[in-house]
């Protein structure tokens, strides 16, 4: 089979990116129907002196799924952890405790990574899908250091300030200053950094091929942006391949790839003006099953491309992107976001409020019949408590002149209307109604068990629609990461995770692990988390105390960290220290030393001391007889008191005895019921 020509591949990409802009069209469209009801956009039905009232339930509804999701996701512990394939290998278990800290790094420690996540989970709950993107850059940048007035110690000092790994440093201008042995130069930085990058995609830049399950089998994956010329010479393509790409929104070149080839020797540098490297152009960075040479089995390639302009091609075995969405849809690539679920609601919800405006409108303000001997200037005024004149000749009443005619008010029914759609929709997503439409008594009959299964209800779509999110996109994400740098760096890397600073090798990753996730099993939520681990760290202790092989000093650290966490306190080792590590036991190893010292210095001290001995027994004997007298003088008092509460209850007894002797005397002289009586 022969090779695949420029021309046949510019027609087969073509093909691909007209079928997969027929999805994106599709999915656009549902977007922005999202887009337009969260800014509470008109639905283009408003009419003139009507109510124009646009309701709330989708913003509502996103913006209070963003905590919980935000809570339970970022704040947790790793998002997803990688296992070791064999637990018992040390090698193994360090590959893997090293890769799950380096990954969530670079995923969640950057500066500007909450942005992206943020971005990412968001467009999940409101949009069918959420694309995050992760790729591998190399980036350079430049600096100017001027010095005046140094020697050669002072500059050979500043040039190892200066160099370190992937930093050149360049002369730029050196000469002799004022006075003699003295040096102004300037120097040139120029620092490339290589580092893995985590970008969400909007959606509206995302394609892939219809029908596609995963991203796996699908015939195309990528996404489209503009960039500039100079970024795109900046990622090494040359001036004159870049020169001949359109600017975008411009007609497209029709010239082929080989065509464009061909003729970049001869560009001329005349033709690069001021303006040039801020020109934007379409770019598509695209990953197609494709087969490009020939051996009648398709590749996966990574094919970057302007227009219908080939700008590189490389064997790529990998699709760098991350799809998830709040709500699975079986079999398909994406699924659907919670918002969707409130579209129906929000459009009912604005035209029974919208009547409901209007029939309080109408009430307040009647149409009146009027008779003609009423002046209609005055019936037009708007102003309120004016008068309106009236032509009474005849002697008739004001009624006769002027009727309201009654419109009935609905607003009590409306009502009723938002309260059973408040209550629907509240089946659907799970949030708490707003209001239960009770009444006090009815208020007083509810049980609190009845609002905490409502309560539960919402936490577990929340965290249903968390661990969706985290299964179809994070896991995706954290092992295409993992995979990019173990490939793309092989040398150290230095990073810090909550104030330790760590070190890791990705390309000397050799273990395949398998990846874990806690996220939507009540991980993200913290009071149940408080709740559990204070349970296991009172079980840890009494093992603890009892002697048992069931925990030991790290399983009892691993709890305790695992509450401050859930306590949101980051640095863990300001309150414990990890048994495995040596730095933070040092502290404490070297206290209790030095408390053994002392007490070995006490005992030493009482050994050179021989009557030390015989004057602590003195002492102690005193002791004993002192608590010996005391203990005599409280039994004392205490059957002085037993003494003094049995003559007290006899003479009250004696007195209640001689009352009720009395008592009976005054009945049988005065023949009457008297109370206490003995008769």
């Amino acid at each position: 089979m022969a090779k695949m020509t420029d021309d046949e591949l510019s027609s087969i990409l073509d093909s691909l990116e007209s079928d997969a802009q027929t999805v994106q069209d599709s999915i656009e469209q549902h977007n922005a129907e999202i887009m337009r009801r969260e800014r509470r956009e008109p639905y283009g039905t408003e009419e003139a002196g009507r109510s124009k009232f646009v309701s709330n339930d989708v913003a509502d509804l996103i913006e209070s799924d963003m905590p919980s999701l935000i809570r339970t996701i970022l704040c947790s512990d790793e998002i997803i952890k990688f296992e070791p394939s064999n637990p018992e290998s040390e090698t193994d278990r360090l590959e893997a405790e090293g890769k799950t800290k380096y990954v969530d790094w670079l995923i969640r420690g950057q500066e500007d990574s909450f942005t992206a996540n943020y971005d990412f989970i968001k467009d999940c709950d409101r949009f069918r899908m959420g694309v995050m993107k992760y790729y591998y850059v190399e980036t350079k940048s430049v600096e100017e250091h001027k010095y005046t007035g140094i020697d050669e110690a002072e500059l050979s000092e500043i040039y190892k300030s200066l160099e370190r790994p992937g930093v050149e440093v360049k002369d730029i201008d050196a000469e002799e200053g004022e006075r003699l042995g003295e040096i102004d130069v300037t120097f040139k930085v120029v620092t490339i950094r290589k580092q893995v990058r985590i970008c969400p995609v909007t959606s509206g830049n995302f394609l892939f091929s219809s029908g596609a399950r995963s991203l796996d089998d699908a015939k195309l994956v990528g996404d489209r942006s503009t960039k500039t010329r100079g970024e795109l010479v900046e990622l090494g393509f040359s001036k004159s391949l870049v020169a001949s790409l359109p600017c975008a929104g411009s007609e497209q070149v029709t010239s082929t790839t080989q065509t464009i080839r061909d003729a970049e020797e001869g560009q001329d540098d005349t033709y690069y003006n001021a303006e040039w490297a801020n020109e934007e152009v379409e770019y598509k960075d695209l990953y197609v099953l494709v087969d490009r040479d020939g051996d009648g089995i398709a590749e996966r390639m990574r094919i970057q491309r302007s227009g219908n302009i080939i700008l590189d091609e490389e064997v790529f075995d990998h699709v760098p992107y991350a799809v998830g969405s709040a709500i699975r849809e079986p079999h398909k690539l994406y699924g659907r976001g919670r918002a969707t679920e409130v579209l129906p609601y929000a459009e009912i919800n604005t035209a029974t409020t919208r009547n409901m405006l209007d029939n309080n409108t109408a009430v307040n303000n009647p149409k009146l019949g009027v008779s003609k001997d009423v002046n209609k200037v005055d019936l037009l005024s708007r102003k309120i408590g004016t008068h309106v004149r009236v032509n009474n000749e005849d002697g008739q009443s004001i009624a006769n002149h002027v009727t309201p005619i009654t419109i009935p008010f609905i607003g009590d029914k409306a009502l009723l209307i938002l309260q059973h759609l408040d209550k629907l929709k509240s089946q659907t997503v799970g949030t708490q109604m707003a209001s239960q439409g009770l009444n006090a008594d009815q208020l007083n009959k509810e049980t609190a068990t009845r609002f905490e299964g409502v309560q539960e209800e919402s936490r577990a779509k929340i965290q249903l629609a968390a661990r969706c999110i985290v299964e179809t996109g994070y896991r995706k994400l954290y092992r295409g990461v993992a995979w990019l740098v173990s490939r793309c760096q092989d040398s150290e890397v230095e990073f810090s995770v909550l104030g330790k600073q760590l070190t890791t090798n990705p390309g000397r990753w050799k273990y395949d692990h398998t990846t874990s996730t806690e996220v939507g099993l009540g991980a993200g939520d913290n009071d149940k988390v408080v709740e559990s681990m204070s349970g296991i760290i009172a079980m840890q202790d009494q093992l603890k105390a009892e002697g048992s092989v069931l925990v030991d000093e790290k399983k009892r650290y691993n709890a305790r960290a695992k509450l401050l966490k859930a306590l949101e306190v980051k640095n863990i080792s300001h309150y414990f220290n990890d048994p495995e590590e040596p730095a933070e036991r040092l502290q404490a190893e070297n206290e209790i030393l030095n408390q053994q010292l002392l007490l070995l210095q006490e005992q030493l001290q009482s050994m050179q001391n021989p009557l030390a001995e015989s004057e602590m027994i003195k002492a102690e004997a005193k002791l004993i007889d002192a608590r010996a007298k005391d203990n005599l003088e409280k039994m004392k008092l205490a059957e002085n008191a037993r003494q003094f509460d049995a003559e007290l209850q006899a003479k009250i007894s004696k007195q209640l005895e001689d009352i009720s002797i009395r008592l009976t005397e005054l009945e049988l002289t005065h023949n009457a019921d008297i109370p206490g009586s003995k008769v």
